[in-house]
């Protein structure tokens, strides 16, 4: 299952969307969710953590991104 979260604070938009394994139903929330709100957002699925900007583009959250933003409490 995947998750969506603010990017800069964290909080849960949607949880319990269809992981990335299985359909494209979590990637194409996320992109629409950051077209709408022109800002980016995180991808949680399955212990992957991804950053969606408004463009559409996804990519892997870094290292420092992920100790300065706290996302390494989300490790499961």
């Amino acid at each position: 299952m995947a998750t969506i979260y603010t990017y800069e604070t964290a909080e849960t938009i949607t949880d319990g969307l269809q992981g990335a394994m299985a359909c494209d139903e979590a990637i194409n929330t996320a992109r629409s969710i950051a077209a709408d709100r022109q800002e980016p957002v995180v991808l949680e699925d399955d212990g992957d953590i991804r950053v969606v900007v408004p463009n559409g583009a996804i990519r892997k959250m870094t290292e420092q991104e992920r100790h300065d933003g706290g996302w390494d409490r989300h490790d499961a």
